[in-house]
């Protein structure tokens, strides 16, 4: 799944690119060799989208310089690559994008990047979700089809998702708990993550303004509604296969199938 920021991402634009001075680089860029790369280094500011897809880049170091970007990041395929280094300064203020990076390990080098929309997908070294200094609001968060995924420990600023929070398909995944501040979301679904057995990190959520959608849980899961004791309001659906007892949802709007 692309991230709408990035959707109008120009391939065709190279790190030829026109430079205005030393510090701000003008237009779409794309680094594809660590030539490229090192032609970026010294860059203060990219004033347009960075696609990133390097197999033989084993170091973003380059990128030292770099506070500020004015459209989206989109990392891919760098399989070389076991850390954002040389990220750790980097403003973000369209989205983010970090997806099939094989031996990537750590992303806490992304702590103050504040990026709108964020999509992680298909990192199967990936252990660990970390760090994401987010302001309070955020558009939406893709968590996918990480194999290694264990735990989603970042984003505890975050209180607001306008868009969708989906969490699908990460095998080993055990804890959310870095969503214990998230108060409302426009839709939630979290699904076929066989080793999760509790959905308590998002037990402060208030308001859903869409569907919430839980299933393909750990088989030895006990996921009731009792999880989500803050859920005041939900527009949508509950899962198919929901449980609302002893009248725990008497108060909260919303219908449970």
């Amino acid at each position: 799944m692309q991230l709408a920021i990035l959707a109008s991402l120009s391939l065709g634009l190279s790190i030829s690119a026109a430079c205005d001075g030393p510090h701000a680089w003008l237009g779409e860029t794309r680094v594809s060799t660590p030539d490229d790369l090192a032609k970026l280094s010294g860059v203060h500011e990219i004033q347009g989208n960075l696609s990133i897809k390097c197999k033989s880049c084993d170091s973003l170091e380059a990128l030292s310089s770099l506070r500020f970007l004015e459209g989206g990041l989109l990392l891919e395929g760098n399989d070389q690559l076991i850390d954002l280094s040389g990220l750790e300064g980097l403003s973000i203020a369209g989205g983010l994008s970090i997806r099939h990076n094989q031996n990537l390990v750590d992303l806490s080098q992304l702590n103050h990047s504040q990026p709108a929309e964020i999509s992680i997908i298909g990192n199967n070294s990936l252990t660990e979700i970390n760090g994401f200094n987010l302001p309070e609001e955020a558009w939406s968060i893709t968590i996918s089809t990480n194999d290694s995924l264990e735990a989603i420990s970042g984003f505890r600023k975050l209180k607001s998702i306008d868009g969708t929070l989906l969490i699908l398909s990460n095998p080993r995944l055990t804890d959310v708990s870095g969503l214990t501040q998230l108060r409302s979301a426009g839709k939630i679904s979290i699904g076929a993550n066989a080793l999760l057995e509790t959905v308590e990190g998002i037990a402060g959520v208030e308001t859903v303004e869409g569907d919430l959608l839980l299933s393909e849980l750990s088989p030895c899961a006990d996921v009731t509604m009792r999880d989500l004791i803050g859920i005041e309001n939900i527009g949508g659906q509950f899962p198919t296969d929901c449980s609302c007892p002893d009248g725990a949802w008497e108060s909260v709007e919303g219908t449970c199938n």
